[in-house]
């Protein structure tokens, strides 16, 4: 057997080494907190579900994710048919996260609500009822179109958002029942916030 005894001059050459290899060696052991992808989608399943009353079809997160500050991060998610970004920006306090749709989801309540009572207040006609897609995204490029049912009129309202913030364009653009194909009663387009702030009061 063997043994290696270092000389003088390799004994420095060894020393050396240790000093270029000591600062890897501590980067390898300081190495940044991740957060998997399985808690980022099971997190964000669970959020998406008591935001908007229901399930995300898909959901697609990068795997682990750094538990960094700082750093953004997109999922693929699919709703009712409808692709968008899940945006997730971890909070560098373990492995908590802030995450949103962009675009942002927008309350279909709250847009049923103001549709009914303000075309309601602006016509003769009681609204029974406003019936909207489940999901609708504040994005621009898109157009949703709305059941309204007033007795036995039925009317197609249309919906399109602005894409600033939660605000949003609507006509109706058909009423069918037995006899007629429109009714100059209803109401213009409308430019409306879709939040729970007051609608405008119809003309006196």
């Amino acid at each position: 057997m063997h043994h290696f005894r270092p000389t003088g001059s390799s004994f420095k050459r060894f020393l050396r080494a240790l000093v270029w290899l000591s600062p890897v060696s501590l980067l390898f052991v300081a190495c940044t907190p991740t957060i998997t992808s399985e808690s980022v989608e099971t997190n964000i399943k669970t959020g998406f579900q008591d935001l908007t009353g229901f399930v995300l079809d898909s959901i697609d997160c990068p795997e682990n994710i750094a538990a960094q500050a700082g750093k953004t991060y997109e999922c693929a998610a699919i709703a009712t048919g409808e692709s968008f970004k899940i945006v997730v920006k971890p909070t560098g306090e373990g492995a908590q996260f802030n995450w949103e749709p962009v675009p942002m989801a927008m309350n279909v309540n709250n847009i049923e609500t103001q549709l009914r009572d303000y075309v309601q207040g602006r016509s003769k006609f009681v609204v029974d009822s406003v019936n909207c897609p489940k999901l609708i995204l504040a994005d621009p490029t898109k157009v949703y179109e709305c059941e309204l049912v007033a007795g036995q009129e039925r009317g197609i309202v249309r919906v399109k958002p602005t894409g600033k913030d939660t605000q949003y364009d609507w006509e109706i653009v058909t009423e069918k029942n037995a006899g007629s194909t429109s009714s100059p009663e209803l109401p213009p387009s409308l430019n409306s916030p879709a939040s729970p702030a007051p609608l405008p009061p119809p003309p006196q």
